[in-house]
């Protein structure tokens, strides 16, 4: 498979690395970010091209590409921008996750992936391993599984151990497990974050689904964790009817069940690239790829606010769509038109009642008036209801599975 990739972030850079690594990828096309070109990169191969910003769409659409790759960015604009270009140019664009942590930039993603007919696929890495699978499948029975058939699962707990890093990077690093955790506990409803110390480390998390599971995360640094984890990046348990852990190394992943204990080796992010692109054009089943990464970054968020307002966040998730977008509008502006209506025929009055006192007929007719006026646009606001009729379904996410 031929790659494409703009920019590059840890994820990426894992990416390339495994295709310099393969005989079966090759990357043909990379786009530095502004102002770090220097030493070229190992996985920089002689039939690369290392593109200029100047040249981005015009080389890129000469180019034999099978995949465009587009790294997290510091720009969301700018990014929406480009992926909007690139998907008239390319059938597959696969996204670093997350590619920017705005919520608000994932659901433009999700507007621009029904609009366009390129397939934008999420990088997601942890919930593609095949230790992953493996641990999903025997916890919940299946990897499609729904909030009423988690009810074997009493609570989970995930301990992240990471070096020094800032609040960015840590969301960064909560947002891909959080992507990994709603495989259990469905969507998440309530978020409570506690950092006791400087950098946000040690950070602990508690939240807690829709179906009742109650979830911990927490971050510590390498050298607090003890020395039998030293070597670990993170630790998944899920307990319930069916108790199991799950080490995520740097390396190989563990699973530990009461069947048993199963290694799964280091797998290629390139490999799992190939397949889900693969999977994707045979299949044309509605994917929640998008929803899903939109809820991990959502929780992303609440956690954020919550370190930063030092209480409970409840999550909306009824707040998506367009449809539901256009009903909050019209609720706001009817409020607005009641209440502007309502002083607007007191105040006529008053005046109507000086005008006539006054002598001043011109202005009594004028303000006599005022009430027709007023119904007149109350109908129409009324008849602009219909319009919510107009909206397509697909612009609602989770409509369809």
């Amino acid at each position: 498979m031929k790659f494409a990739i703009f920019g590059i972030d840890d994820l990426t850079e894992a990416l390339a690395q495994d295709i310099a690594s393969s005989q079966d990828h090759q990357l043909v096309w990379w786009l530095p970010m502004a102002g770090s070109i220097g030493q070229p990169p190992a996985w920089i191969g002689p039939q690369t091209v290392v593109a200029r910003e100047e040249d981005l769409l015009a080389s890129l659409s000469v180019a034999d590409v099978d995949a465009v790759v587009i790294s997290r960015q510091q720009d969301a604009a700018a990014m929406l921008e480009i992926i909007r270009q690139l998907a008239a140019y390319s059938k597959v664009l696969l996204l670093s996750h997350p590619v920017d942590l705005s919520v608000l930039a994932s659901f433009e993603l999700e507007r621009v992936q029904q609009d366009s007919l390129a397939k934008m696929i999420p990088l997601r890495p942890y919930r593609w391993h095949p230790g992953a699978v493996y641990f999903v499948r025997y916890v919940c029975g299946n990897a499609g599984a729904t909030p009423e058939t988690l009810g074997s699962i009493e609570r989970i707990e995930m301990e992240r151990r990471i070096g020094d890093a800032d609040l960015e990077a840590l969301q960064v690093t909560f947002a891909r497990d959080i992507d990994l955790l709603q495989a259990f506990t469905g969507k998440l409803l309530a978020v409570s974050g506690m950092a006791a110390g400087e950098k946000c480390l040690p950070l602990n998390v508690q939240l807690s689904g829709e179906s009742g599971i109650l979830a911990r995360w927490s971050a510590v640094r390498t050298n607090d964790a003890g020395s039998e984890s030293l070597r670990l990046g993170a630790e998944l348990k899920v307990f319930g009817s069916k108790t199991a852990s799950l080490s995520m190394a740097d390396g190989s992943w563990q699973v530990k069940t009461s069947e048993g204990v199963f290694d799964f080796e280091p797998t290629s992010l390139a490999n799992a690239c190939a397949e889900r692109v693969e999977l994707d054009r045979q299949s044309r089943a509605v994917h929640r790829d998008w929803p899903e990464v939109t809820h991990s970054l959502e929780v992303t968020e609440a956690m954020a606010k919550s370190l930063q307002r030092g209480k409970r966040i409840q999550l909306n998730l009824d707040g998506r769509g367009e449809s539901t977008a256009f009903k909050g509008t019209m609720v706001s502006l009817g409020c607005a038109l009641l209440m502007g209506g309502v002083a607007l025929l007191v105040f006529s009055a008053v005046i109507l009642k000086l005008a006539q006192a006054s002598g001043m007929t011109r202005l009594a007719i004028l303000f006599e008036k005022v009430p027709a006026v007023l119904s007149v646009v109350l109908v129409v606001f009324l008849i602009l209801q219909g319009l919510r009729f107009l909206i397509p379904t697909s612009s609602k996410p989770d409509s369809q599975e």
